[in-house]
């Protein structure tokens, strides 16, 4: 397959159930997309993005076949950074909307997005714990755009309670409602994510945000 513009670099795809967020233990279809702008220290896809990526170019026609093949209307595209390639899945995202597709995008909140309303968006904006500077992985005027969209939420991975001086700072600066934001504890084992539940669980209701675990890391499955 070429690259051409209506074909997208496609990590792998396949069907599991949505592990974090407001849709956790929804059975989804996931199109995970190749590359990222950032560098997470702790990411959990980095076969994504580091070394030598493994991809395969597959046409929307392609995609969407296959998509439809699952007989499952709930679709997750995910990456890397999948808005790196929002103008090449446009049509693909438009035309499942067109047959009640529910979709997730999930973004690190860098790129601003286009993509029709009623898209969902799961925002992660990455704090210091990601290894990254926050002049390059915090775009406050990206942020604010997203908060002005219906179907957004913000997640934050938390690795200790100091974090919470970034997640509220980014509340206060982007005007971000509490009902918005989930903290979810970084891990991407059983026991490493045993060991700080607890602690984001009491943060959550100690600030009153929304708890999000990983269902999918809990259960040991895509």
């Amino acid at each position: 397959m070429s690259r051409e513009k209506d074909s997208l670099p496609v990590v792998e795809i396949f069907k599991s159930i949505q592990g974090e967020g407001p849709f956790s233990g929804t059975p989804s279809v996931f199109l995970r997309l190749a590359f990222c702008n950032l560098r997470c220290t702790w990411c959990d896809s980095d076969y994504t993005w580091k070394g030598k990526v493994e991809f395969m170019w597959k046409s929307l026609d392609e995609l969407k076949e296959k998509i439809l093949s699952y007989g499952i209307k709930h679709l997750i595209v995910t990456g890397g950074e999948p808005l790196l390639w929002e103008k090449r899945f446009f049509p693909l995202i438009e035309d499942l909307l067109n047959i009640n597709f529910d979709i997730e995008v999930e973004t690190n909140g860098t790129i601003q997005s286009f993509l029709p309303e009623k898209v969902y968006f799961n925002v992660s904006p990455k704090l210091s714990n990601s290894g990254n500077s926050l002049k390059k992985s915090i775009k406050s005027d990206v942020l604010r755009s997203f908060n002005e969209r219906e179907r957004v939420i913000f997640k934050f991975v938390i690795k200790s309670e100091r974090d919470l001086i970034e997640v509220i700072d980014l509340k206060e600066k982007v005007g971000i409602e509490n009902r918005r934001i989930f903290l979810m504890p970084e891990g991407k084992s059983y026991l490493e994510l045993r060991e700080k539940r607890r602690l984001v669980y009491d943060l959550s209701r100690r600030y009153g945000f929304r708890y999000t675990d990983r269902l999918h890391i809990l259960m040991g499955v895509k």
